[in-house]
Protein backbone atom coordinates (compact mmCIF):
# COMPACT_ATOMS: atom_id res chain seq x y z
CA UNK A 1 0.00 0.00 0.00
CA UNK A 2 1.27 3.19 -1.78
CA UNK A 3 -1.12 5.53 0.64
CA UNK A 4 -3.60 5.55 2.67
CA UNK A 5 -6.99 8.10 2.01
CA UNK A 6 -8.14 9.52 5.83
CA UNK A 7 -11.96 9.47 5.87
CA UNK A 8 -14.11 11.96 4.83
CA UNK A 9 -16.99 13.80 6.85
CA UNK A 10 -19.35 17.10 7.14
CA UNK A 11 -22.42 17.66 8.33
CA UNK A 12 -25.16 20.32 6.15
CA UNK A 13 -28.64 21.55 7.82
CA UNK A 14 -31.68 22.46 5.09
CA UNK A 15 -35.43 23.74 6.28
CA UNK A 16 -38.31 23.15 3.89
CA UNK A 17 -41.57 25.61 3.91
CA UNK A 18 -44.65 24.18 2.26
CA UNK A 19 -47.40 27.00 1.53
CA UNK A 20 -50.50 27.62 -0.85
CA UNK A 21 -52.16 24.68 0.39
CA UNK A 22 -48.74 22.50 0.28
CA UNK A 23 -48.57 23.52 -3.71
CA UNK A 24 -45.32 25.87 -3.23
CA UNK A 25 -42.30 25.44 -0.95
CA UNK A 26 -39.37 27.05 -0.51
CA UNK A 27 -35.86 25.61 0.67
CA UNK A 28 -32.71 27.09 2.39
CA UNK A 29 -29.51 24.93 2.95
CA UNK A 30 -26.50 25.35 4.13
CA UNK A 31 -23.13 22.65 3.50
CA UNK A 32 -20.59 21.69 5.99
CA UNK A 33 -21.61 23.64 9.15
CA UNK A 34 -18.49 22.98 10.77
CA UNK A 35 -16.29 23.19 7.56
CA UNK A 36 -14.54 20.23 8.09
CA UNK A 37 -15.33 18.71 4.51
CA UNK A 38 -12.10 18.21 2.73
CA UNK A 39 -9.70 15.22 1.15
CA UNK A 40 -6.74 13.99 2.94
CA UNK A 41 -3.87 11.64 2.16
CA UNK A 42 -1.14 10.03 4.24
CA UNK A 43 1.69 8.63 1.84
CA UNK A 44 4.45 6.10 2.63
CA UNK A 45 7.21 5.04 0.05
CA UNK A 46 10.50 3.73 0.67
CA UNK A 47 10.71 5.84 4.13
CA UNK A 48 9.44 9.04 2.27
CA UNK A 49 6.44 10.24 4.22
CA UNK A 50 4.19 12.74 2.75
CA UNK A 51 0.63 14.28 4.07
CA UNK A 52 -1.14 15.74 1.22
CA UNK A 53 -4.74 17.93 2.52
CA UNK A 54 -7.37 19.74 0.40
CA UNK A 55 -9.80 21.97 2.16
CA UNK A 56 -12.59 22.54 0.07
CA UNK A 57 -14.66 26.10 -0.07
CA UNK A 58 -17.45 24.55 0.91
CA UNK A 59 -19.80 26.23 2.93
CA UNK A 60 -22.32 27.67 0.82
CA UNK A 61 -25.70 29.09 1.69
CA UNK A 62 -28.39 27.62 -1.06
CA UNK A 63 -32.20 29.02 -1.28
CA UNK A 64 -34.48 27.19 -3.62
CA UNK A 65 -37.98 27.95 -4.74
CA UNK A 66 -40.41 24.95 -6.21
CA UNK A 67 -44.42 24.84 -6.96
CA UNK A 68 -45.82 21.51 -7.61
CA UNK A 69 -48.26 21.59 -10.80
CA UNK A 70 -51.44 18.65 -11.53
CA UNK A 71 -52.24 16.20 -9.00
CA UNK A 72 -50.22 13.93 -6.44
CA UNK A 73 -51.04 10.40 -6.73
CA UNK A 74 -51.28 8.63 -3.70
CA UNK A 75 -49.36 5.86 -4.35
CA UNK A 76 -50.80 3.48 -2.38
CA UNK A 77 -52.27 1.69 -5.65
CA UNK A 78 -52.03 -2.10 -5.22
CA UNK A 79 -50.05 -4.13 -8.71
CA UNK A 80 -51.76 -6.97 -10.30
CA UNK A 81 -50.19 -10.07 -10.09
CA UNK A 82 -48.99 -11.50 -13.41
CA UNK A 83 -49.56 -15.20 -13.83
CA UNK A 84 -47.39 -17.16 -15.66
CA UNK A 85 -44.06 -14.96 -16.13
CA UNK A 86 -42.44 -17.68 -18.65
CA UNK A 87 -40.65 -19.67 -16.59
CA UNK A 88 -43.08 -22.60 -16.27
CA UNK A 89 -44.25 -23.35 -19.68
CA UNK A 90 -45.01 -27.17 -19.49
Amino acid sequence: VVGVVLPRYGADISLKHKFLNNKAYCTIRYTDVFSTRGFWIDVDVDNWFRAVSYKYESQILWFGLGYSIGKKSSGNKKRKAIKNRGGDAM
